[in-house]
């Protein structure tokens, strides 16, 4: 092979990020939380070749979700619109169709 060969053949290769498996990632947090030392976590992170802001993501999501989980929710069957604001929205939108103005009569007022 020529060194002309070589060099288009050439494979240049792509960083690939690791990604965790949800129980792997839920283990290193218990063994994370249970560090006393900020030098602990260093070394737990280290030793599984963890960048510090993944890590720190990791946490900030964990926070917001459970923070998610504790938020009041709206609970039973939304409530139905009323028809007599569907029809007036209606006839808006085919008044703005059509370019027309609509005069609102005082019994169609809100």
């Amino acid at each position: 092979m020529s060194k002309k060969e070589s060099e288009e053949s050439e494979v240049v290769a792509t960083a690939q990020f690791e990604r965790f498996s949800a129980m792997y990632g839920l283990c290193l947090f218990v063994e994370a939380d249970h560090c006393m030392k900020p030098r602990d976590l260093e070394a737990v992170r280290r030793g599984v070749g963890l960048e510090r802001s993944t890590l720190g993501g990791w946490c900030r999501k964990r926070d917001q979700d459970v923070l998610e989980g504790l938020a009041l929710k709206k609970r039973g069957p939304k409530p139905a619109a009323d028809s007599r604001t569907k029809q007036l929205s209606t006839r808006a939108q085919t008044n703005m169709d059509s370019g027309t103005e609509y005069e609102v009569t005082p019994d169609e007022r809100f």
